[in-house]
């Protein structure tokens, strides 16, 4: 899992940026991981949607519909 180490890392970014008092990284940090779970459930939705295709297009050859 790749992106696992990029949000530790982000994560990590954000206690230094607190402790450093650096606000506005703070909320970058926060923002950038939530936004990269976001688009990690997208991409999951699309390859479900994409296994659901492929039994459709499957079905239609068996049956010839």
């Amino acid at each position: 899992m790749e992106n696992t180490g990029k949000k530790v890392n982000s994560f990590v970014k954000q206690v230094v940026a607190r402790l450093t008092g650096d606000d506005n990284e703070v909320v970058a940090q926060k923002v950038a991981r939530k936004a990269m779970s976001a688009m990690e459930g997208q991409v999951a939705a699309l390859k479900a949607q994409l296994v659901d295709d492929e039994q459709r297009v499957e079905d239609a050859i068996v049956t010839g519909k």
